[in-house]
């Protein structure tokens, strides 16, 4: 076969032949693929090879389709199929066998007639015009006459197929430069071209050999049989003729089943009629009265029957073992596939990783070498101005001279003394400024050393290979955090992972990512703890209400009945545990009236009718709050500094540092607090105090000097208790049995809520969930209301424990302290 050399220089025939390559090659494969495209729309190129895979398939048996091309028919990703994909043979293929083309004439291995131009036969002639060219390779040159020729019909096929804008490239083609490089390129693409037919052929050939060597043993078999079949009829008949000289005895053995007969020595004839079971065989009635006479024996019907039931149950127990053996290979089969699937989808996500990386890096390269070439030309101008000054100065100078020399040869005195003037002019250019002759820039690229180490160590960890024994389809998650949420309440879900028999494994190169989503499609923070043996706790805490999204994906691939739908409630209470008993010693509780938590320390700070004490969050006791003057504290509140400030039924505020320690009493004139009962602090320090004595609510400065605002009720309301939230007061109104709410700004009246909810509300809290608790005492119950007053739920109710809630503390856990005037203890609600 030819093969392509690379001439040590380019001729215009050699440069013929490069051309003829170069138009087949490339104009050729686009026209075929335009072509290709008309017929099969590029939308459903993805259905059209699917609908023809059995034809492909048999292409490809036949080998007339080869792995890389298979590969590009059917890539891992079947949705990235394009025909841009395919090279000029897989294009001819395509074409001849599924774009339902009426082959030529004659056909379409063979060349069409000159006045045949129907597409099929333009298809066709390009294999011809191909081999025409090639026929050249060994010399790998055309000349001139030729050239044209072969040209002119090359063009005129591809214009047919592709349109007059193929001749516009193929007029460009035949004057463009084409350097060596681009030459040897275009041959050796002609070469394979061809090769790939060429190896078409041979597996064709293969093919045919093997049909024929198949056929000569079918013949030999043939006769064979033949030859069996005429010796078999031949014994036949000398049997038959045996037979009949035998006599009726013979003739009787002829109509037995010799294997329903005993091969006994002298029972031959006797047929078999029993069975016995301890020897486990056949015999006959004479067998049964000798050998067998002490044997339990059944009739054969009988035990055939019992053997019958063996044989079927065994089949059976077969029958399942198949069933279990194919859907195993079922299952091989599926998990190879999505195998071959994830390690394509690992190859894409890594070559796009790097083609980004390459991308960045020649995107410098192109910055650089544009930089560079704007320093080459901006000095390419300069010398080139330069160089202009010098060679015009210095024709002037040379014409001077050579005037000068004509005067000196010929001598005459009045012209040499008239040229005096001129030698002025001389000395004036020779006197003229001289131009800054042209200096060099001295460029060269620095290289950032360091920043290349330090790609250098990206590149090497940007990635790895991670192999993992997990199917992620079989592996699986459970619980009630897939169902159903509370807002405020951890939700809970078990995944499981498992391989591909569906046992559970682990394996620590294995990424779990969870994403949930709330209603308004914000990602919400979750908690995942693997326990190392396939199982991994996931815990979320919802804090909306809604439907929610909860994604689950092992290893980028998501879980069966992944996405769920989770559906979030508000939150209800549900009481957890309580503190305290009915005595006057530490640690105790006698009609506990006040509670504060500080959310800084965790701390709990509980007033009852005879001191204040400090306990943790799980309710252990830690100490006394004590100071003289400090008679019946009726309210208890924490700084956002920790402090602590304590109301006395002496009307005097108390205020204790972090240690518990007494600071200050705070200096209260008569005009400002009459009776001050409940003291709470705003977001911004400021003390909101419940005034019994005028009935009011006052807001004062964070260090109680001033009084900043005053909210009068009526007598017949009574402010049991005042918060600030969100720029409003809400007041609890105990003789009215409602919560006012009033503007923060300037103490203006703005709604009541509970009209139709409450009877005697006391302490209130706004909760994390910015829902309002209000202890309704006399009904021992908490009702919780939205913040603009609708009734949500009840939390309790004096059949659950709850007898005369008094006051209420939020702690940053979520958690509802409730103190429990009539019980003497405090009430803890998760």
């Amino acid at each position: 076969m030819a093969s392509v050399v690379p001439a040590s220089s380019s001729t215009k025939e050699t440069t013929n032949y490069a051309r003829l390559c170069r138009v087949l090659v490339d104009v050729g494969t686009c026209a075929l693929r335009d072509c290709f495209d008309a017929i099969c729309k590029p939308p459903t190129l993805q259905t059209v090879l699917a609908a023809n895979q059995p034809t492909l398939q048999n292409l490809r048996k036949r080998r007339i389709i080869n792995v890389t091309q298979w590969g590009k028919l059917f890539p891992a990703i079947p949705s990235s199929v394009s025909s841009k994909n395919f090279d000029i043979t897989l294009l001819t293929i395509l074409l001849r066998n599924i774009c339902g083309l009426v082959p030529p004439v004659t056909g379409w291995d063979v060349l069409p007639a000159s006045t045949d131009i129907s597409r099929e036969a333009d298809i066709a002639r390009i294999k011809h015009l191909r081999n025409t060219v090639y026929a050249h390779a060994e010399s790998a040159s055309v000349d001139a006459a030729t050239f044209n020729k072969l040209w002119r019909e090359i063009r005129d096929t591809l214009e047919r197929l592709g349109g007059v804008t193929f001749k516009v490239a193929i007029d460009n083609l035949e004057v463009c430069c084409m350097d060596p490089d681009m030459e040897l390129h275009y041959k050796e693409l002609l070469l394979q071209w061809k090769n790939d037919e060429n190896n078409i052929k041979d597996e064709l050939k293969d093919i045919g050999v093997d049909i024929k060597v198949i056929g000569i043993d079918i013949k030999e078999i043939s006769t064979d049989i033949k030859t069996l079949t005429k010796r078999f009829d031949d014994l036949v008949a000398s049997n038959g003729s045996s037979a009949r000289e035998t006599g009726d005895g013979l003739e009787l053995m002829g109509k037995l089943d010799t294997s329903s007969v005993c091969r006994e020595k002298f029972h031959e004839n006797e047929l078999l009629s029993s069975f016995c079971t301890q020897c486990k065989v056949c015999i006959c009635d004479k067998c049964k009265q000798t050998r067998h006479n002490q044997h339990n024996t059944v009739s054969i019907h009988q035990a055939a029957e019992q053997h019958k039931v063996d044989i079927e149950e065994i089949v059976e127990e077969m029958k399942r073992e198949i069933a279990v053996y194919e859907e195993q290979m079922k299952r091989i089969d599926e998990s190879l596939r999505r195998g071959r699937q994830r390690i394509a989808a690992a190859r894409n996500e890594a070559m796009t990783s790097v083609e980004e990386l390459m991308r960045l890096l020649q995107e410098h390269e192109k910055a650089v070498i544009t930089n560079l070439d704007e320093i080459e030309g901006k000095a390419q101008r300069e010398h080139a101005m330069q160089r202009e000054h010098f060679q015009i100065s210095m024709n002037q100078l040379q014409t001077h001279v050579d005037w000068f020399k004509d005067i000196l040869r010929r001598k005459k005195s009045v012209e040499i003394l008239q040229s005096h003037a001129l030698i002025g002019q001389c000395r004036g250019v020779l006197n003229a400024e001289k131009k800054n002759i042209y200096k060099p820039s001295h460029v060269r690229y620095e290289m950032n050393k360091v920043l290349v180490e330090d790609v250098r160590r990206v590149v090497s960890s940007m990635g790895q290979i991670v192999v993992s024994s997990t199917d992620p389809l079989q592996s699986l998650a459970e619980g009630t955090g897939l169902k159903i949420g509370e807002v405020g309440r951890e939700a809970k879900i078990t995944l499981t992972t498992k391989d591909c028999d569906g046992n559970q494994c682990y394996d620590e190169n294995d990424r779990i990512d969870v994403t949930v989503q709330t209603p308004s499609s914000k990602g919400l923070s979750y908690m995942i703890k693997p326990d190392k043996n396939g199982e991994y706790s996931v815990s979320y805490t919802p804090d909306c209400v809604g439907q929610h999204e909860v994604l689950i994906a092992v290893n980028d691939e998501p879980l069966n009945g992944s996405p769920w739908s989770v559906y979030v409630t508000r939150h209800n209470y549900k009481y957890s545990f309580s503190i305290g008993l009915h005595a006057r010693e530490q640690g105790q509780f006698y009609r506990p009236i006040n509670i504060a938590i500080d959310n800084k320390s965790g701390n709990v700070a509980v007033a009852d009718e005879n001191r204040v004490q400090i306990y943790s969050l799980e309710g252990t006791y830690l100490r006394d709050v004590a100071k003289n003057g400090l008679i019946t504290p009726t309210s208890v509140a924490f700084t956002k500094s920790s402090e602590l400030i304590v109301v006395s039924s002496s009307n005097l505020i108390f205020c204790f540092d972090q240690s518990y320690r007494f600071v200050k009493t705070m200096a209260l004139t008569n005009k400002e607090l009459n009776s001050p009962r409940r003291l709470t602090i705003a977001g911004d320090g400021r003390l909101v105090v419940c005034d019994w004595g005028d009935h009011t609510v006052k807001v004062l400065s964070s260090d109680g000097s001033q009084l900043l605002l005053t909210i009068r009720e009526s007598a017949n309301s009574l402010p049991r208790h005042a918060v600030c939230h969100q720029k409003m007061i809400f007041v609890s109104c105990y003789l009215a049995g409602i919560v006012k709410v009033f503007s923060e700004k300037d103490g203006v009246f703005l709604y009541s809520i509970g009209v139709s909810n409450l009877s005697t509300p006391v302490g209130l809290e706004v909760d994390r969930f910015d829902n309002l608790v209000v202890c309704d005492c006399d009904n021992a119950r908490l009702q919780i209301f939205t913040l603009d007053g609708k009734f949500l739920n009840t939390v309790k109710g004096r059949h659950d424990g709850l007898s005369e809630p008094y006051s209420i503390a939020v702690s940053s856990a979520s958690q509802l302290f409730v103190t429990d005037y009539s019980k003497h203890c405090v009430h803890v609600f998760q």
